[in-house]
């Protein structure tokens, strides 16, 4: 994550550089910053969080995505992945994902983001999202209450994202993808 913020505000390709706002108070870059995967791998991730899964339970959000990813090899994306997907995309293409709540007319959901599986503590974890053209991508701490229901003047939807890792043909066939603090990343990704 500390990489991917510098590498981003100076794409070599693409026409758009890009950023992103955290929470100065929270461990994530602490605890996650230097965190890199062991190897290269893609990533297919859904362009918007699974629908039914705004402001529910995390509960709720994770029997939905048990049943919307019907055996298949999906899981929710981790803080990294997410991160890259969403900002190598907008790079690339200059459209933002996770920014809105597609619904419009529902003003107290301008901002999307997605849980990622990464947990903080007992009752903290991470989501990304709310890309503005102002402040960045969003990546921040929450309480793991949020979302369960939405209060008055709330302005931030949370849902869940679909991630699915595609390890390269070079790659052994049953080996898992590991974090790895040691090395250096550069995890392709694709946002779909």
């Amino acid at each position: 994550l500390n990489l991917l913020g510098e590498l981003v505000q100076r794409p070599r390709v693409g026409n758009y550089a890009a950023r992103y706002s955290d929470d100065s108070e929270s461990p994530i870059f602490e605890e996650f910053g230097a965190q890199s995967p062991a190897r290269s791998y893609w990533v297919l991730m859904t362009r918007d969080v699974l629908e039914g899964s705004r402001d529910r339970t995390y509960t709720y959000q994770q029997r939905l995505f048990d049943a919307e990813r019907r055996g298949l090899v999906y899981e929710l994306p981790g803080a990294l992945e997410v991160t890259t997907a969403i900002l190598a995309h907008y790079v690339r293409s200059g459209e933002r994902l996770y920014a809105g709540d597609p619904d419009e007319s529902d003003a107290l959901s301008a901002y999307t983001y997605t849980r990622c599986r990464e947990p903080l503590s007992a009752d903290e974890s991470i989501a990304v999202g709310g890309f503005e053209e102002e402040r960045g991508l969003g990546v921040h701490t929450f309480s793991s209450g949020v979302g369960e229901e939405r209060e008055e003047g709330q302005d931030v939807s949370y849902g869940v994202a679909g991630l699915r890792r595609l390890l390269p043909p070079h790659a052994e066939a049953g080996t898992d993808i590991d974090t790895d603090t040691d090395t250096d990343t550069d995890t392709d990704t694709d946002a779909s």
